[in-house]
């Protein structure tokens, strides 16, 4: 393996103490518990590179993603309101094909009314009792997302699927405005507002400088993909690796920054 230069082992050391700094992503404790992908044994076998030694680790191959645990309180039960009769809008049709287990999506552009909350885009989806999550960097907390949450587009979604299945969705306008998503330093969870497999380094354009990682999450295999790193000439880290349409990756960055697809 190349010697990572001196950029890449603050890099690595400032990545594994965000990574140790995430907090718990919380299951409501009226719900079905199952244990999600940890990263624990990746972050410490990192960690104990030192600071004056050279590091022999690659960049972090898996994502923050925490072991759930039940909340300190129980969170009623949510009353789930019948989905409306659906208005057919111009914009085009999708799907978003879940695997069994946990899945990270994002969505590029707005939904219709019909689909624009996580109850009516989500109607019907068996969860298994797990919630919905998204991640709010600004604060470095998950939020759980209620029947009446709003999609936001490229916000990267953690939801849970008992099966494989097809969500279908409705975008709301044919030729959506452009869209943005304000990044800040350290953990983010997004999407990318791209039609087809890009590499990293083009997908990132509008902060070609801010970002460092790039780790993207296997929903067959339930666990967090070989990051992506921004300048590495190892090809296993390339950013010229693709990203993806329609996924949600986790983004490392070094400080503020605005992401416009």
């Amino acid at each position: 393996m190349p010697r990572l230069s001196g950029w890449y082992k603050v890099g690595l050391i400032g990545v594994v103490m965000a990574l140790l700094s995430v907090p718990v992503m919380a299951e409501c404790s009226i719900c079905k518990t199952t244990t999600a992908p940890t990263i624990v044994a990746e972050v410490q076998a990192v960690a104990n590179v030192t600071p004056t030694a050279a590091p022999t680790t690659a960049p972090p191959t898996t994502a923050p993603f925490p072991t759930e645990s039940p909340l300190p309180t129980a969170t009623p039960t949510q009353v789930v309101t019948p989905i409306p009769t659906q208005t057919v809008l111009p914009g085009p049709e999708g799907t978003l094909p879940l695997l069994p287990g946990w899945n990270c999506i994002s969505l590029p552009a707005p939904l219709s009314a019909d689909y624009r909350k996580a109850g009516l885009l989500f109607w019907g989806l068996d969860t298994q009792g797990h919630s919905i999550y998204s991640y709010h960097a600004a604060t470095s907390q998950w939020k759980t997302l209620a029947f009446d949450s709003p999609i936001v587009p490229l916000d990267g979604i953690w939801v849970y699927s008992a099966t494989s299945v097809n969500v279908p969705f409705r975008y709301e306008s044919a030729q959506p405005a452009p869209v943005s998503k304000s990044l800040y330093a350290g953990w983010n969870s997004m999407g990318f507002v791209i039609k087809e497999a890009t590499a990293a380094k083009d997908a990132m354009t509008s902060v070609k400088d801010s970002w460092v990682f790039i780790i993207g999450y296997n929903s067959a295999g339930q666990k967090s993909e070989t990051s992506i790193v921004r300048g590495s000439s190892d090809p296993a880290f390339s950013d010229s690796r693709p990203v993806y349409p329609m996924q949600g990756y986790w983004v490392s960055m070094n400080g503020k920054g605005t992401y416009t697809g």
